[in-house]
């Protein structure tokens, strides 16, 4: 026999297969809904529907309910098979991305403990399943813990600027997009896009703060 817990008066409710679920507490009658059942399924949906990364630069992807996914940072578009479930290993260290990722993750793990722990309130979810996501939500902590850590200790990266212009890094797979549909092939300077850009802007003073750099003359 399982039991979940009545929403009105907290009551624990047996509930069985085909059987009405009435709480004999305070009366409130739920119809034959299984609530075991629903939370096995949003359970299930929680696992179907993990963090998803780009597969060009790495960084996390919003989820969508339509099979297509586009990476808002680097434009990339492609089909939901292609997408990362876990963050893609680089030679180039980026601190912005490095927090989005683990940020991303760390929100994963945070929504399936909840589920999971509901599931378990209500009778539907072993004792293996809520230990093995303490577990996840423990790694992951400490994954946050010491890449804050880390990021105290990197030097920053030191971008020459000749004849004031600034290429834009061949590292940096997080590109900006401004008036077509070719990536800006400069920071600093007269680009691609028709523009001239300025260390001033705020879009460049955003850049060289993820990637920890800064412009010398």
């Amino acid at each position: 026999m399982s039991y979940v817990i009545c929403p009105k008066c907290t009551s624990q409710i047996p509930i069985a297969p085909g059987m009405r679920v009435v709480c004999l507490n305070c009366g409130a009658d739920y119809g034959y809904r299984n609530e075991v059942a629903e939370l096995a399924e949003r359970v299930s949906r929680v696992a179907s529907s993990t963090a998803e990364f780009c597969p060009r630069c790495g960084y996390p992807l919003e989820f969508a309910q339509d099979p297509a996914r586009l990476c808002d940072t680097c434009g990339w578009f492609g089909d939901w098979q292609e997408v990362l479930h876990t963050p893609p290993r680089g030679d180039d260290f980026n601190p912005a991305r490095a927090a989005a990722q683990v940020l991303e993750l760390y929100r994963d793990i945070c929504r399936r403990e909840l589920i999971i722990e509901q599931a378990y309130d209500a009778g539907g979810i072993t004792d293996d399943v809520v230990r093995k996501a303490k577990n996840q939500w423990r790694q992951c902590a400490h994954l946050l813990i010491e890449m804050f850590t880390a990021l105290r200790r990197v030097p920053k990266i030191r971008l020459e600027c000749v004849n004031g212009m600034v290429p834009w890094p061949d590292a940096w797979t997080d590109y900006r997009y401004n008036a077509c549909n070719e990536p800006c092939d400069m920071l600093v300077g007269p680009c691609a896009c028709g523009a001239t850009h300025l260390p001033t802007e705020t879009w460049v003073e955003e850049k060289l703060a993820a990637h920890n750099a800064e412009i010398v003359q």
